[in-house]
């Protein structure tokens, strides 16, 4: 018995597409590697990291995230997870030291910056959780001790914070279906658990859709919004399940 052919129109274009969007994603990324390699020991100023960061990590990232969205597309919905059963394992007792296997690896970012309803909140006076608070100066208030300082996100080498940034990134383009099954295994414990819907990618601009992109990139990036969106929207790529 014969079998039909498979409708491949669909996955062509997807695989064009796809290789389209690494191919500007290794692009970015070699912006940045030859920027750090022509520094070599010397510090990098933050003027420099800000710039490869709007220039070609951001765009990179727009681009990657869209890419891991059309292959989670195709992949088919894994089922919900059972529920725990047994004891669950005892917790370490206080003081005790645990292994550890050294720092984690940093985890490529599928979400976008959303816009805020508290600085937006659509109304024409405050809501009650953006009201002042008034605290009456008793003498428990005066004399309180003051609380701990807590350690300001400046604090940490924002160099650190670049590079592990950027080894996301790299991590993500060398194995994207890994990235697209980690999405895929989230939203389907999301679903499990009935939790409200949150869309990944920003509703207004990509991010790094800036005239500093050439013509080529920036339509690029625009086709990978449009069919991530639809994606996100219920998908009108094949699924393989």
């Amino acid at each position: 018995m014969d079998t039909p052919d498979q409708p491949a129109d669909d996955y062509t274009e997807l695989d064009y597409l796809l290789g389209r969007a690494f191919y500007l994603v290794m692009d970015l990324i070699e912006l940045v590697t030859g920027a750090l390699t022509r520094l070599g020991a010397a510090p990098m100023g933050a003027a420099l990291r800000r710039h490869l960061i709007a220039h070609a990590v951001v765009p990179a990232e727009a681009a990657m995230r869209r890419a891991i969205l059309l292959i989670a597309g195709t992949l088919p919905v894994p089922a919900a997870p059972a529920p725990a059963s047994g004891p669950k394992p005892k917790a370490a007792p206080t003081g005790e030291m645990r292994e550890t296997s050294g720092p984690r690896a940093p985890v490529f970012s599928m979400f976008e910056p959303q816009p805020s309803a508290a600085k937006n909140p659509g109304t024409d006076y405050l809501l009650e959780h953006l009201l002042p608070r008034v605290t009456a100066l008793v003498d428990s208030v005066l004399y309180a001790r003051p609380d701990a300082p807590k350690a300001s996100a400046q604090a940490a080498d924002p160099m650190a914070r670049f590079l592990r940034r950027f080894e996301a990134l790299q991590a993500a383009l060398d194995c994207p279906l890994r990235e697209a099954r980690r999405w895929v295994r989230r939203q389907a414990r999301l679903t499990a658990a009935a939790a409200p819907p949150r869309s990944p990618l920003s509703p207004r601009r990509i991010p790094g859709d800036r005239p500093s992109l050439n013509h080529h990139a920036r339509s690029l990036l625009n086709e990978l919004n449009e069919a991530a969106n639809e994606v996100l929207a219920g998908g009108a790529l094949p699924n393989t399940s």
